[in-house]
């Protein structure tokens, strides 16, 4: 049997682990897959192999999305410690975002979790994640916040950005959204929503400042909670 052949049979079926293949790529390839089309089936097709082979790295497709969790807690960008807190949580965000729009990671950003997960990479302990988590309790302590409310902030900075569509919102995506806001607005019965009807003769706010915006009313709330600028 040649080379090529030996491939062939390894991409349709045949035993043996194929030589191509590796834990990165496979995990690269699931990350990929929007979560309603995610089956080991499809992820194969993709990578050319069969489904059985997914097994000599993976033993399930749970073990799959794990890693996908780890992949992501070490690929995405952290800012620098010496920043101040809020342009430290400020840039977290802005990091978050520039990651998620570079990266074609559908089945990551939309999966819903299992499970509380504040503290780990999915159900998994994680060195990245204990790493992160010091740094930012300490720049937080250092600039007056204590453990605890340093730990606080954390846990909604981390459920934030794992359940909120903006941060991977482009201004075609806000474009439709604000589109049917105003389709609604114009839907309604003459005097309904009359602080809505201002809207309709306005142009569709730059996403860019939008979200800048967002992110200053979080901050802004963390600051007026604890009483620290």
């Amino acid at each position: 049997m040649d080379d090529a052949e030996k491939e062939r049979k390894d991409r349709n079926g045949g035993r043996g682990r194929p030589k191509r293949l590796t834990r990165q790529a496979i995990v690269r390839a699931a990350a990929g897959i929007s979560p309603e089309d995610f089956s080991l089936l499809k992820l194969a097709e993709i990578l050319g192999v069969s489904s059985q082979s997914l097994y000599h790295y993976f033993p399930s497709k749970e073990a799959i999305s794990k890693a996908i969790a780890l992949e992501i807690a070490a690929d995405v960008p952290v800012p620098s410690s010496d920043l101040g807190w809020r342009e430290y949580i400020r840039q977290t965000f802005v990091l978050y975002r520039k990651w998620l729009l570079e990266n074609q990671f559908p089945i990551a950003r939309s999966m819903p979790p299992s499970r509380l997960s504040l503290f780990r990479a999915g159900s998994d302990r994680s060195e990245v994640i204990l790493q992160r988590l010091d740094s930012f309790v300490a720049v937080l302590r250092r600039d007056g916040f204590n453990a605890d409310q340093a730990v606080n902030i954390w846990s909604l900075l981390t459920n934030f950005i794992r359940r909120s569509d903006l941060h991977r919102a482009t201004q075609e995506d806000f474009n439709a959204a604000w589109g049917e806001l105003i389709a609604d607005i114009g839907e309604s019965e003459e005097g309904q929503f009359p602080e809505l009807r201002g809207l309709e003769k306005g142009p569709v706010p730059d996403f860019e400042q939008f979200y800048g915006e967002v992110l200053e009313i979080y901050l802004d709330g963390i600051s007026a909670r604890y009483g620290i600028k």
